[in-house]
């Protein structure tokens, strides 16, 4: 939420996040977590579904709040009536999978009349699964007017791209089906394990280009940030203090191998080294950037100390590059102060 809340202001104005609806950390309320994606956000436009429930020890009042909303009861009343109040006006709905198939078209019908269109999320897609889903959103929305399908193949590696010609095939099954609908592509490759890796290819990336070559109507590259996939677990002390830096189609990673005095000391040596490195896009003005002079410059109170900020810096840089994909000039105008 820092990395995109800290892009400038016209790149907010260029994208569609998809938000996922769950606790903001230990609140009580979903007021907390609205409140958070606005400062983050603003009010514009922007795609938003109810996470899936997780287990926790103890539920809180946002718990119940949470699974209020993903009753299916008389065609996900509750969701649509959360969705029609005036300060969720911005926010697309996604619709929620699954339940009697006579609410779902309920919910299909009541969300579409709000006029947002809607966005349908579909993790490790299926020809059948699209084709059931376009059945029933087609003929209530003008053939997917107004409808964005994500196709979400999770976490993926260097074999991502054997997928190439399966994707195209499920890209042209929806297409067949709902001509008017937007479909993106997502996936994330960010590795887990970086001791013996200096850098890696954007592999999610490089799969969409050679895709978007081959079809003849366009479709959405869906970016995660370079987060992963999937829930992390497992225990474990804090990782080496590491520096990820993106360019367009790769990923660098400047690790501490050695022992440093600090934490802090270990990011520092690392944001020298991003700086010395000839993949260094000096003339950025952009926060990532920022923190990483900052880091080297020996500030420990508003640089790099932390993994929670580092994530954060990679993040930001990762969604400005690929905004500013197709346009270098745009990449380095970013016009505007970067305060901490």
């Amino acid at each position: 939420m820092l990395a995109l809340e800290e892009l400038p202001a016209k790149d907010k104005d260029t994208i569609s996040p998809l938000f996922r609806l769950r606790p903001w950390v230990g609140s009580n309320h979903l007021d907390k977590s609205i409140g958070r994606l606005k400062k983050a956000f603003g009010n514009r436009p922007c795609f938003l579904e109810v996470a899936e429930k997780e287990f926790v020890e103890r539920e809180r009042e946002v718990h119940t709040q949470l699974g209020e909303l993903r009753s299916s009861a008389d065609g996900y009343q509750r969701w649509v009536e959360f969705l029609s109040e005036p300060e969720h006006a911005h926010f697309i709905p996604a619709l929620q999978l699954g339940g009697e198939l006579a609410l779902f078209y309920q919910q299909i019908e009541k969300i579409y009349a709000m006029g947002r269109g809607f966005l349908v999320r579909l993790e490790g897609p299926k020809p059948e699964t699209i084709t059931a889903l376009c059945d029933a959103i087609a003929g209530r929305t003008n053939l997917g007017l107004g409808v964005t399908f994500i196709l979400d193949f999770g976490k993926q590696n260097a074999s991502f791209s054997n997928m190439e010609p399966y994707i195209k095939s499920l890209v042209s099954v929806a297409r067949a089906k709902c001509p008017s609908a937007n479909i993106a592509l997502s996936a994330s490759s960010f590795p887990e394990a970086f001791t013996s890796i200096e850098q890696q290819k954007i592999y999610e990336r490089l799969l969409f280009n050679n895709l978007s070559k081959e079809l003849e109507n366009p479709i959405i590259y869906s970016d995660r940030g370079s987060t992963r996939a999937e829930k992390q677990h497992g225990g474990g002390g804090l990782p080496a203090p590491r520096i990820d830096y993106p360019k367009k189609n790769e990923w660098f990673f400047f690790r501490q191998s050695t022992p440093s005095t600090t934490a802090f000391d270990g990011y520092q040596t690392q944001a020298l080294n991003v700086m010395r490195s000839e993949i260094w896009d000096k003339g950025l003005k952009l926060w990532g950037s920022q923190m990483i002079e900052r880091t080297a410059a020996g500030d420990s109170q508003a640089g790099i100390s932390s993994p929670n900020r580092s994530t954060a810096v990679r993040i930001n840089l990762h969604l400005h590059r690929q905004i500013h994909y197709l346009d270098d000039k745009s990449f380095f105008d970013t016009d505007e102060e970067w305060t901490d």
